[in-house]
């Protein structure tokens, strides 16, 4: 397969000039000074913070009319100006920022018309992704509300803004995806619940005095690390609304094989709580959570009286939230979210249409004025509306412009009719 480069809107081709690998797949270098400080062994370095340009050269070769072909190509390349984007088929996802800086000082053949030659472009060190250069549509924030006596949700990032609502007087606790509550589990020791709900003594087990709140119907895990007397099984007994006893299962049946246990339960239909019967050394890390046993996380939680309405602006490390009297409604307000798929920091173009503020990650960008739309150009550090300067209009909470860091970075807006991220992935 014949390889060729577009460079702007010069192909090469068009000109009958096909290139080869050669030196297009090394990576940029990093800016850093070496500094002799007399009396210390080595030296200092210093990291600029930035990589240096990088030489970008193709070997290329024309069969036929060569004289004319390179001419031609000469003088469309000498034409562009500055840096213009630069592609090639050898690397169909990505392109640079380049300038033409040499070549085209051809080897010809024997017959005069054939010729093998380099073309040489400086380039910025970054390689951009094609798929980082197109506008991305950012939807505003999606809204859920979930009313339950207990409410579990799924929100990995931890970014959504939740507003609470409950019975006023309430207790409500939110905590994480352990739900097992260590300090207020009152352990009654010498004593199990038995398969009767019926407290009976037992030499090796200890069981919760307190109750915990649970759904009917509804998978849970149980993991405990294993202690002196682990080699005994791990049961959970189950009440209804009102604490009366409903019935007993075996989660985690007697065994010795492993350092952590762990098993499995599912609530009955009509079940509100429950309490936990284990060996009586065995509590150093208990855990509870819903579906499968995930690793260990010790509890987190925080309780507090219902009054009013609140807000909560982040929902990192929790995931269950539940009042001791009557129901809680949670409602969430989940931003939208872009994966960088880089290692590096990106430097996007967002397009605001009309007037309103941005929160992104953890900056927010206020735009005012009557302007149709606004160019906020991050890596420039100025804002446009067409070829007009914005900057008046525009107020960032930072000093700094905002950037898309490697990994989920989090969007959401009030007032814009419409907003559009050009993410500009790089790799190098």
């Amino acid at each position: 397969m014949r390889h060729y480069f577009i460079f702007d809107d010069v192909k090469s081709s068009d000109y009958g000039v096909w290139i080869s690998e050669g030196g297009t797949f090394g990576a940029a270098s990093r800016d850093v000074e070496e500094i002799v400080v007399p009396g210390r062994e080595g030296n200092l370095t210093i990291d600029n913070g930035r990589f240096n340009a990088v030489e970008h050269v193709y070997p290329a070769y024309i069969a036929g009319d060569s004289k004319t072909r390179l001419m031609d190509l000469r003088n469309a390349l000498l034409s562009k100006r500055g840096h213009q984007m630069l592609l090639d088929s050898l690397h169909d996802d990505e392109f640079y920022r380049a300038y033409y800086e040499k070549g085209l000082e051809p080897e010809l053949t024997g017959n005069l018309r054939d010729a093998s030659f380099e073309v040489v472009f400086t380039r910025d060190p970054r390689r951009f992704l094609i798929s980082g250069d197109e506008p991305v549509n950012v939807p505003a924030a999606t809204t859920e509300t979930l009313t339950g006596e207990i409410v579990s949700f799924n929100e990995p990032g931890g970014v959504a803004d939740v507003t609470i609502s409950a019975t006023p007087g309430a207790n409500i606790t939110y905590c994480g995806k352990n739900l097992f509550n260590k300090a207020a589990a009152e352990w009654k020791t010498g004593y199990l619940i038995d398969s009767t709900g019926t407290e009976t003594s037992s030499t090796y087990y200890k069981y919760t005095e307190a109750y915990f709140r649970v759904k009917p119907s509804t998978l849970y895990s149980i993991s405990i690390r294993k202690g002196t007397g682990a080699n005994l099984a791990v049961s959970i007994p189950y009440y209804d609304d009102t604490k009366t006893f409903i019935s007993r299962d075996v989660a985690i049946p007697a065994t010795t094989e492993k350092e952590t246990l762990s098993g499995t339960f599912t609530t009955p239909a009509t079940c509100a709580y429950i309490r936990i019967n284990v060996p009586k050394n065995s509590t150093s890390e208990v855990q509870l959570e819903y579906g499968h046993a995930t690793p260990y996380e010790a509890y987190v939680g925080t309780e507090t009286e219902y009054t009013q309405d609140y807000s909560v602006s982040s929902l990192a490390g929790w995931n269950t939230v539940y009042a001791d009297s009557g129901d809680v409604t949670l409602t969430l307000e989940r931003p939208f979210g872009m994966v960088n798929p880089t290692l590096f920091e990106s430097s996007p173009l967002i397009r605001v249409h009309d007037q309103g503020v941005l929160y992104l990650s953890n900056m927010s960008i206020t735009v005012t004025g009557d302007l149709p739309y606004i160019d906020i150009d991050t890596e420039v550090g100025d804002c446009f509306y067409g070829a007009t300067n914005a900057n008046q209009y525009v107020t960032f909470s930072g000093y700094d412009y905002p950037t898309l860091k490697p990994g989920m970075n989090y969007f959401r807006y009030t007032g814009f009719s419409a907003v559009e991220v050009t993410p500009r992935w790089w790799r190098l």
